[in-house]
């Protein structure tokens, strides 16, 4: 089942659509696991007087808030961002697990509420007059931005 799963996000990739439904089956699909890890990274941050994690939580926010806001979840990518800066801030001002905590609870209930609203509309390409298309590409990770430019 799978790999007829991807030979038929293969099939539809030159169709951007569908590869933003493919790319939000699977973060929805895997969400959950990447909720405890986050909560998982949380207490070892807590627990260890050198920072634990933090960096590696850091990345894997920053990660997750854009691809939530590419493939529509905006309110899974500000609550990410939010505990990411959290994270990176710890590294001055000490690190509040309770605090975390409720953050991690509050992008957990971001997405809930992301996923009740269904899913965002896209633009149709006869919205758009033939050759007037243009695309700005904003992406601070180096990785993602090479992603990114190769796909396009």
């Amino acid at each position: 089942m799978e790999s007829r799963q991807r030979e038929l996000e293969l099939d539809d990739a030159d169709d951007p659509h569908a590869v933003l439904l493919a790319a939000r089956r699977r973060f929805v699909a895997g969400f959950l696991e990447r909720f405890n890890s986050f909560g998982l990274m949380i207490d070892a941050i807590g627990a260890d007087v050198d920072g634990g994690p933090s960096e590696a939580l850091a990345q894997l926010l920053h990660r997750t808030a854009g691809l939530a806001g590419t493939i529509g979840l905006p309110l899974v990518s500000e609550r990410a961002r939010e505990l990411e800066e959290r994270v990176r801030a710890a590294r001055v001002d000490g690190f509040d697990v309770e605090a975390a905590r409720r953050e991690l609870q509050a992008l957990r209930d971001a997405f809930e509420t992301d996923l009740a609203a269904g899913e965002p509309p896209r633009a149709t390409s006869d919205q758009t007059a033939a050759g007037s298309a243009r695309v700005l590409l904003v992406e601070d990770d180096p990785e993602q931005r090479r992603r990114l430019v190769s796909d396009l």
